[in-house]
Formats: C-alpha cells, structure tokens, sequence
C-alpha cells in the first residue's frame, strides 16, 4: 500500500503484505499521519503475485477515511445531507434527500425511508452551514414516512426429500451448452448450479424453449410430509434479473398420493426483491439473480408422494434442480448496527493479535501457531560418522517452524551449517501395526535429522536453533561423540545470550555437560 501527496510523482509504501499463510481474508488497517498544509492524498494498492490470472491475489474492498484537522479546531457547525432512491411496487424509484443542522457533538438522529425495498444510497454531503444556498432542513419532500425498523430474516432450510429420488420429464431437453439428462438424475443430485445465467448453468440440468411446457415429476418413494419446494430456474437466454422483476417463466406444483389426482399448491414466488433475500443468503458481487432456487411454502405440510412442477418457460429456460423439503423455516434477525460509542467486548467479536509479519489473525488461530517444545530434544544411538537427534514440537499448526541445526569439533570457533530437522509427517513414526516407543501427542509435531560425514570417534558441539514467526527463537547445546550415545539437556536462551556447553566428565552416568 503506497500513498502520494505530490499527485503521483513520489511514492511512499506504508504497509506490505508477505504473509501467504491462510487464512487468506485479510483485513488491515493503515493509519498515516500526513504533515499539514496537504489537502489531497492518492493511495495506490500495488500487487504482485506469482500466478498471473484473476485469482492470483486480488482486494475484496477498500474504505478510505480522511480525518481532516481544520485551522481553526473550534467546532463550527455543519450541515449533513444523505440522499437516496426508494424503490416503489411498480419498480419505479423516487429519490428523495434529507439535511440535519449539526451545531453540537456529538449528535445522534434518525432517518425514515419508505419504498417497497431496501433504498438505493446516491451520495452524502457534509458542508459548513451556509455553503450551500438555501439549504432546506429535514425531509425534502416535508415527509417523514415513519414506520416500523426493518428487521432481516434467517433461513433455515429442512430436508431435502427428492435427493437421488427418480424423476421424468414429459419434454426432452435440448443439448445446447452441455445441457440434457438423458438418465434422469441431474435434477434430483442435490446441486443447484450457480447464480448466473450462461456459462455453465445449463450443464447442471435441463433446457427448454418457450411453448413447450414441460413438467418433471419426481416420485419419493412412500408419502412424506411435503412442507416446501424449489426448483432451480435461470437463462439459459435471454438472461433475466429476478431482483428486477424481470423472470416471467411460471413453475406451478401439485402433489399427489397415487401418481393420477394431482392438487395444485400454488407457483413458485420469482418476483423477488432484496428485501426477499435471507440474510444468510450470500448474493453474487453484482447483487443479480440470473438463475436461482425459486420457493414456495405451503401454510401446513401436505402428504404427498408424487410431486410435479409444470414449467411455463417464456425464453430458452435453464432447469437444474427440484426440491421438496418438510419445512422452511424464517426467523427475524437483527444485524445489530451500532455506532462506535455503542461498541461493547463481548458483542460476538472475536479477538485477534498481530503475528510478526504485522498481520491480524484471531487469537484462537495464532495460539495454535504458537511453536512450543513438549520437552528436551533426544540424541539417537549414534553411528560411525553421522550423529541424529530428535524434536518433539507443540503447536506450528500453520507448518511455519523451523529447526536449524549447526555443528563443531569441540573447541573450534566456526559453527557449520548442517540440513535443518525435517518435519515428520503426521504418523510415520508408527510401525505397520500402529505402534511407536515414541510418544507423540496428536497435536504435536515431530523434527528429526542427522549431521552426516563426520569424523569417528571425535567430540561434536550441536546446536539446535527452533524459529518460528509466532515463536521467542529457543536454541540448545550439546556435545556427543559419532561412537558413543548421549543424552541431551535443553537450555533455552536467547540467541545474543546463548553460550555453548562444556563437557564435565566422561564417566557414563554423570551428567554430560553444564552450560553457560
């Protein structure tokens, strides 16, 4: 992230990212200070990535806030205008505005708008009082709509009694686009395609054109308590916005119990509006509706064990999946918007901390990233010219640690490098059978390696340096012969401070070494 006070000709990077550990939804905060006088910032976000296509990396959003210190810090007073479009039954809009005399702060109001839906925020205005001519405080229409806050739904959705059920349809479909279900299954399978229209959508299920009326009957098996249904429809073309009102094919359905009465309960709802939409319901970017899975609840469950939906389409119409469900179930949810003077802990927040990279992750997450050793590193029985060890390591669930390991001929001043401890794969330590003298916990990782072509018979210093972003770097000392076995002892220092360890005796069972 780069900023410009000169209109582009310089450029100074605030914050980078280099972390590419998942989680992968980032949210940072940049906070700069500006020297005064500057009335205009640019800010440039630059990325790089290794794979060269959309995914590569990308920014979801980005919100810029300009905390402006006038001359005169004196609070002077303002005028707020917010102006929006209300869209009205017959999908007309009205655009309507409102201006507050904010003459003392902190200043809290409310603003009622009307419509048929959700309103469609145009722009915000805030200028000193007297800016602009003849401002007109309140409503501009001298109405205020009133009425009750509006509250979300959530939805929750029962189960599915169509999966892998069989099912037929009175119209062939068309092979266009990788359309058709020639083994009657697709539309029963339990996947919906996507939100669009075109591309793959119509390979999911079926295709038909206008004037043929088809009907897909699915049968369930027995008779079930049938509560709800859907049926997934979309171009296709022409491609038609439900959110705009603009799907004119029909899905009727009846139900019966031998496969020859059918009752009609009524047609799928597709005249939806954002209003409509589920909070828990995730919309595309766009906020379109190209293809969806069209509903219809019924007042009481009806036993059925036929269920048909007889389609209208009035365009090319892309048909990739049915359900029956026992219930659909709505209930009022309040998103809670609260201002920041009404931010409380404990809201449903969950903390997070800074790594080391300057990266925010929930603190849940970074303490399971946290690398601990689970006790001392081990010596294994050593061999002619090679010396191996072991770590036990706790935590690293991001698989970021790391074991350096350096030796020396007793007394020399040079470190040399050796290859860093590898980490095991979960599990290998076992045998065939599922056994290991090793005791491992199931959240603990193993290291193990060996320092190779050294010098028989000849005293050795190691040393074995844990890293790990989220980790102190721990390092530990100790000496052993490539002939003969020694145990190890952990001393924990930092690097500055670290000091290798001595040999006291060569006697078998006295303690091999004092460090310090």
């Amino acid at each position: 992230m780069l900023y410009s006070l000169d209109a582009g000709t310089t450029w100074t990077q605030s914050w980078s990212l280099t972390d590419t550990e998942p989680p992968w939804d980032v949210i940072h905060y940049e906070t700069v200070d500006l020297p005064a006088g500057h009335r205009t910032v640019w800010v440039k976000c630059l990325m790089n990535t290794t794979a060269p296509e959309p995914g590569g990396c990308s920014i979801y959003a980005v919100r810029m806030e300009a905390n402006y210190v006038p001359a005169d810090a004196t609070p002077q007073p303002l005028e707020v205008t917010f102006n929006w479009s209300e869209p009205q039954a017959d999908r007309t809009v009205i655009e309507r505005s409102h201006t507050q005399l904010v003459d003392k702060l902190p200043l809290k109001y409310t603003i009622n708008v009307g419509g048929a839906d959700h309103p469609v925020m145009n722009w915000l205005r805030v200028s000193a009082k007297g800016a602009v001519p003849d401002a007109k405080y309140g409503y501009s229409d001298g109405r205020d709509v009133g009425g009750e806050k509006y509250v979300h739904r959530w939805v929750t959705y029962g189960k599915n009694l169509a999966v892998g059920k069989p099912d037929s349809v009175t119209v062939p479909s068309r092979d266009t686009w990788g359309a058709g279900d020639p083994d009657g299954t697709k539309l029963t399978d339990g996947v919906a395609g996507p939100p669009y229209a075109g591309g793959i959508n119509p390979s999911f299920g079926v295709l038909w054109d206008k004037g043929t009326e088809p009907e897909i009957t699915v049968d369930l098996g027995k008779p079930e308590k049938c509560g709800a249904f859907r049926i997934n429809m979309g171009g296709g073309w022409p491609w038609w916005d439900a959110l705009k009102g603009a799907v004119k094919d029909t899905a009727e359905v009846l139900t019966s119990l031998d496969g020859n009465e059918y009752t009609s309960r009524g047609f799928v709802t597709t005249d939806l509006r954002l209003k409509d939409i589920p909070i828990n319901y995730l919309l595309p970017d766009d906020e379109t509706l190209g293809a969806h899975l069209f509903a219809l609840s019924l007042p009481e469950p009806a036993e059925a064990r036929y269920v048909r939906f007889k389609v209208t389409p009035q365009r090319m119409l892309s048909v990739n999946e049915v359900q029956v469900l026992d219930f659909i179930k709505y209930e009022p949810f309040d998103i809670r918007l609260a201002l920041p003077d009404e931010w409380k802990l404990g809201g449903g927040e969950k903390p997070q901390v800074v790594t080391a990279t300057g990266r925010p992750v929930p603190a849940e997450i970074a303490a399971r990233n946290v690398a601990t050793p689970l006790g001392e590193p081990v010596l294994d029985p050593p061999t002619l010219r090679s010396l191996g060890a072991y770590w036990i390591i706790g935590g690293d669930a991001n698989k970021t640690a790391r074991v350096a390991v350096q030796f020396r001929p007793a007394g020399a001043d040079q470190w040399k490098d050796a290859m860093p401890l590898f980490r095991v794969e979960k599990g290998a330590h076992k045998d065939e059978k599922g056994q290991s003298t090793m005791a491992l916990p199931d959240d603990a990782w193993l290291f193990a390696g060996s320092v190779l072509l050294l010098e028989p018979d000849t005293q050795y210093e190691l040393k074995l340096s844990l890293s790990d972003p989220a980790t102190t770097l721990l390092t530990t000392y100790g000496r052993a012969r490539p002939s003969t076995s020694t145990p190890w002892r952990l001393t924990r220092r930092q690097p500055s401070l670290a000091a290798p360890c001595r040999r006291r005796t060569r006697r078998p069972n006295a303690r091999p070494w004092t460090c310090g």
